[in-house]
């Protein structure tokens, strides 16, 4: 079974990004895939020197998938307190080349990584990068078509191409670049091939059927047969066994607000299935055909609302046609930061700053008078702070979360 290495890099003091939503995707597509028994998806969170090295000598994978930021510089990994760390791109060709022929594709999807993706290519097959911004929407876009095409047996080359006709016919411009190193093997990460007596053997490319395994699905496939002939169709299952499957689940859906009430509104997304329609009651239903379930049976739903954060719920499918799923948004998160000054423009330290109309923990702010503060609160929603300092009378002030700056005017 190969291995896909997804590291996953949101450092503090950086702009956050949905690093969870894009693990999901990544696994989602794979566990949905046509090669989902050879293609398994381990990730690591908040990478750093040392965690990289030993995820990448424990799992020897054939791809390993960046997630986070980049610069001009390198892209930005962690250090073991969490802070920003940028390592430049001849430090990881060197490393990524270390781990080559098994490494032989690397996913850049960050900012500005095309420049890295350069250097990356010296020593390892295929490498994709991307331009210099970059943001959520369309390196999550990026993610669901190229791992469904790599766990359809596509090549590289191929499921990049197949990112940008999705990026066509959404009417956005693709942003991957593609850079291949001069003599790397085009065939795909997984494929189908042809045995030295014609049968088809599918997983890894590494991997051969031997006369002993073929041995065992002769017999498995004589078992088979019989109990074909004993349970011939519309007998039913055997007496004890477990009742078949039926041919189509009916997934119904609700969304919970994060105090758990429902939400009249909102969107579904779903990991395998039909697009998720609304039911007349407000439940969601999705449509999983019984062929396209994948092989551990398992479900993830996405729900979505302008108001909160998404949530995320899993299901495995069983014998119930008609199965339920409640998925809870979270309360959204966003920083505002600022600056509070005096009637000189001068700014003012050791000022408290606490939040007046949302959830959030009070700061003090710094020498400059600069402050961070996080609040409950979706993207450009109002906020009321409250600022007091012993040299001032205290100020109520108005500003919006997760855009631009604020400033507090303090006047004696």
């Amino acid at each position: 079974m190969e291995t896909i290495l997804v590291l996953a890099a949101s450092p503090v003091d950086t702009e956050p990004l949905r690093l969870g939503a894009e693990i999901a995707a990544v696994e989602a597509a794979i566990r949905s895939s046509r090669f989902a028994g050879a293609l398994r998806v381990r990730s690591l969170t908040a990478p750093n020197r040392e965690s990289v090295r030993r995820a990448l000598l424990e799992h020897r994978p054939v791809l390993v998938h960046f997630a986070g930021h980049g610069t001009p510089e390198g892209l930005v990994f962690e250090t073991e307190d969490g802070h920003p760390e940028v390592v430049a791109g001849d430090v990881l060709r060197d490393l990524f080349g270390h781990f080559t022929p098994s490494l032989r594709c690397v996913v850049l999807n960050a900012c500005y990584s095309e420049v890295q993706a350069r250097a990356i290519s010296r020593t390892v097959d295929f490498v994709v990068g991307m331009p210099p911004t970059l943001d959520d929407p369309a390196a999550l876009a990026y993610v669901r078509a190229f791992y469904d095409a790599i766990g359809a047996g596509e090549g590289v080359a191929e499921a990049v191409q197949l990112y940008r006709l999705d990026r066509r016919w959404a009417g956005t411009p693709e942003r991957a670049a593609l850079l291949e190193r001069e003599g790397a093997d085009p065939a795909p990460l997984v494929r189908s091939e042809v045995g030295s007596k014609g049968e088809e053997t599918r997983g890894p490319r590494r991997l051969r059927g031997g006369s002993r395994l073929g041995l065992w699905f002769g017999m498995l496939g004589c078992f088979a047969a019989l109990l074909a002939w004993l349970w011939p169709p519309g007998a039913g299952a055997p007496p004890g066994g477990p009742p078949p499957s039926p041919e189509l689940y009916a997934l119904r859906v609700q969304i919970l607000s994060p105090d758990g009430e429902p939400v009249a509104d909102g969107a579904v997304r779903a990991s395998v299935g039909n697009e998720p329609h609304r039911l007349p009651d407000g439940w969601w239903q999705v449509e999983v055909a019984e062929a396209k379930v994948p092989l551990d049976r398992r479900i993830t739903v996405w729900a979505m609302h302008e108001s909160w954060t998404t949530g995320e719920g899993t299901f495995v499918l069983d014998g119930d046609p008609n199965p339920t799923l409640q998925v809870r948004l979270r309360t959204p998160r966003e920083r505002i930061l600022g600056t509070v000054t005096d009637a000189d423009g001068r700014g003012v330290p050791d000022a408290r700053v606490s939040v007046r109309s949302h959830s959030g923990p009070a700061v003090t702010t710094d020498a400059d008078g600069r402050f961070e503060i996080a609040v409950e609160a979706a993207k450009d929603q109002r906020v009321r702070l409250h600022v007091e300092h012993a040299d001032f009378p205290p100020k109520d002030t108005y500003c919006y979360s997760g855009t631009g700056a604020c400033y507090v005017n303090l006047v004696r």
